[in-house]
């Protein structure tokens, strides 16, 4: 790697709960909210930097 430069690993465990009933109790809302589907997600995201310098003497050496 260059200096700098990450490699991001992600996972992540989703609950989603979309109600419209405002008058349940505590309880019935926890149960209702537990009996969603879940959503895992895993993602990786690799962020690098490239040094000008070096990149610009390899151009170079192509147009000679």
């Amino acid at each position: 790697f260059a200096p700098g430069s990450f490699l991001t690993a992600l996972y992540r465990n989703q609950l989603f709960n979309y109600d419209t009933h405002s008058t349940h109790t505590f309880s019935e809302s926890i149960k209702s909210l537990f009996n969603q589907p879940i959503q895992n997600t895993f993602s990786l995201r690799l962020q690098y930097y490239i040094d000008y310098a070096s990149i610009k003497n390899v151009f170079q050496k192509k147009n000679s």
